[in-house]
């Protein structure tokens, strides 16, 4: 019932009208004011009919989220969600409602009665449990009549022609086959399945923080391979990674366990490791720094490990220091997860002694951006990993640099690769790895319940070559084709306003190029990150480009620059580690200079669309004297 004040009343009626209401004359019959009475109340109706012929909603947005369309199932029944939402334009009137309507596809629907708003919402869940394609459809209508209707761009296929085969992988600490209490599940572990008739190898998933695994598998005969470092050098060889680590299969023997699978069935598959003790380990040190701003702070995150130690456990005590060194705008301001055993100035150093921090050694720490840091400078970090007592068979990759632009602004929810790679290209030679690190935030006003990160591989990378390397909490990892997602079930993040440091999380992940890609190939990667229901954030995108090892060319140990590509097309690039500016000149053979200009934070640009194709000389130096003359050759 909707109540009207006095001011409503007197815009209702004329004011000669209002005197005889408000005070009508003692002489008047009973019948004669019930009559009045009623003409009075059918006034009101028909100013509430026109004033809600006025103020009504005029259009509809549907969409709908927390589900895919176009996926599959192979097992019935299958149970799938989606949250409907519509977006009203227009004025509601007060006590409507409108409806949520789905079209499932297979005969059945549901729907749901919620009050107006300019935003509405509801969840919907529904069993399927005939095998068909099924396109679904939701519809929000609103009283007024109006609505709008998102139908899935493909659909969705069943079928029954599959079974779940699950298990544990787990340290068998008193070598009985079986998982006693207290036996640690291994983490993020691959287990392959392998038809033996088919010999497709494109089956398989990752152990949860528990260890648990699961895969769905049509029928047929399979080898199910928990043993990474088997099934790796299957595929790879000696061009591809080297999986290592020290707890080796030992229930069954090699992880090796074939079954039959057939429709309807349920299989289960537990492997157990035991402890092989090791006296050499690879480390690898990467890092990358956050949007940098003046006057405001920012994160730098440290990843250190075996980028291919395929779970984050060890039996033997390694032990190393880690050290971070600052740019001179960036200071320390705290930390998130692992403080640093000891700060001096801008160098930050770390003792990982310990099993627990040494594979999972994730430190992230807050710095402080000088205000005197310049817009659209780079500023610098490094970081290094020394052993302390194992033995590093490979140093090269102890250290790294990486760098950021200072800007005025940054998005918190973004993606970075380790290496960085030379130039706004990105350059790696063949066969780097890559490693991404996705770091977000929740920006909203409450806790974000579930989070879900999903990345689409790039056709380049080798997708089979994933390898979790670590996690700010607990993560589920699902692939489908080249399609990754990345689940943090229960992670209950913070919103940003009621605790700034504690509503970020991250994880980071590495990945092979596939073999023998041509110079000139580029590589991206994005994601895009959903908080419970809300639409998608979609991070930035990061870039490397395949480099013709042959075509880099060095200009000499002091100046410890390249140029690169060369051949070069449109552009030729100059970097010059340890150089803030330099310069550097184009000639032709002739000797007639084409291009002159300076280098600056270590890099210069030169277009080269202008020139013709042939045979030119560039020369690089620095006030100091150091320079160096090599040909380059232009392509079009």
């Amino acid at each position: 019932m909707v109540l009207y004040t006095e001011p409503y009343l007197q815009r209702l009626k004329p004011n000669k009208m209002k005197n005889t209401f408000i005070q009508p004359s003692k002489t008047r019959s009973s019948s004669f004011r019930t009559t009045y009475l009623a003409a009075f109340i059918i006034a009101l109706l028909f100013a509430f009919k026109a004033e809600k012929s006025n103020a009504q909603w005029t259009s509809v947005t549907t969409n709908v989220y927390g589900f895919a369309p176009g996926g599959t199932a192979c097992i019935l029944p299958d149970t799938v969600s989606m949250l409907v939402v519509g977006w009203m334009t227009g004025t509601a009137v007060p006590g409507d409602s409108c409806t949520l309507y789905v079209n499932w596809g297979d005969g059945t629907s549901s729907s749901l009665r919620v009050r107006d708003s300019s935003f509405v919402d509801g969840s919907f869940t529904h069993v399927y449990t005939i095998p068909g394609s099924f396109t679904q459809a939701a519809t929000v209508t609103a009283t007024s009549g109006v609505s709008n209707t998102w139908v899935a761009m493909s659909p969705t296929v069943l079928s029954n022609t599959c079974a779940p085969i699950t298990g544990h992988l787990y340290m068998d600490n008193n070598h009985n086959c079986v998982r006693d209490a207290g036996e640690q599940g291994l983490v993020w572990a691959p287990i392959f399945l392998i038809n033996n008739v088919t010999l497709d190898t494109s089956l398989y998933g990752y152990t949860d923080d528990s260890g648990f695994y699961s895969i769905v598998a049509p029928a047929g005969n399979y080898t199910i391979l928990a043993n990474p470092a088997y099934a790796y050098s299957l595929y790879w060889a000696a061009t591809g990674p080297t999986p290592t680590g020290n707890a080796a299969p030992s229930c069954p023997a090699n992880g090796l366990y074939t079954l039959t699978v057939a429709v309807g069935g349920t299989y289960s598959q537990d492997f157990a490791d035991t402890c092989v003790p090791l006296s050499t380990f690879d480390v690898w040190a990467g890092g990358c720094t956050y949007g940098v701003v003046p006057g405001d702070t920012t994160w730098v995150q440290i990843v250190e490990g075996h980028a291919w130690w395929y779970w984050g456990y060890s039996c033997t005590a390694f032990s190393n220091t880690v050290t971070l060194t600052l740019d001179p705008h960036l200071h320390y301001a705290g930390y998130a997860t692992i403080p640093p055993t000891s700060v001096s100035g801008n160098t930050l150093t770390w003792n990982a002694s310990t099993v627990g921090s040494y594979f999972y050694f994730y430190p992230r720490i807050k710095v402080y951006t000088d205000v005197s840091a310049t817009l659209g400078s780079v500023v610098t970090c490094t970081v290094s990993a020394t052993p302390t007592a194992y033995t590093d068979p490979n140093l090269a990759n102890n250290t790294q640099t990486f760098t950021r632009v200072v800007t005025s602004s940054w998005d918190p929810n973004e993606i970075a690769v380790c290496p960085q790679g030379v130039g706004a290209q990105g350059y790696i030679a063949n066969n780097t790895q890559l490693v991404y690190n996705v770091h977000f935030q929740n920006t909203g006003t409450a806790a974000a319940r579930n989070i879900t990160v999903d990345d689409t591989l790039s056709a380049n990378l080798d997708v089979r070559t994933l390898h979790m390397m670590n996690s700010s909490s607990p993560v589920e990892v699902y692939k489908d084709g080249n399609a990754v997602r990345f689940r943090f079930n229960n992670i209950n993040l913070p919103d940003s306003i009621s605790n700034p440091d504690g509503s970020i999380g991250s994880f980071t992940y590495s990945v092979l190029p596939k073999p023998g890609l041509a110079p000139g190939t580029q590589i991206y990667n994005s994601a895009n990150i959903f908080f419970d229901y809300n639409p998608g954030v979609a991070t930035n995108k990061v870039l490397n480009t395949i480099n013709n090892n042959v075509g880099v060319a060095k200009i000499n140990n002091e100046m410890n620059a390249v140029v690169y590509p060369n051949p070069a097309g449109d552009k030729l690039f100059a970097h010059a580690d340890g150089k803030d500016n330099f310069m550097i000149v184009l000639t032709d053979m002739m000797g007639r200079t084409l291009y002159a200009g300076a280098g600056t934070n270590g890099i210069a640009e030169i277009n080269t669309s202008k020139f013709a194709s042939g045979v030119y000389l560039v020369k690089i130096a620095d006030k100091s004297g150091a320079a160096q003359t090599i040909k380059v050759a232009i392509q079009h």
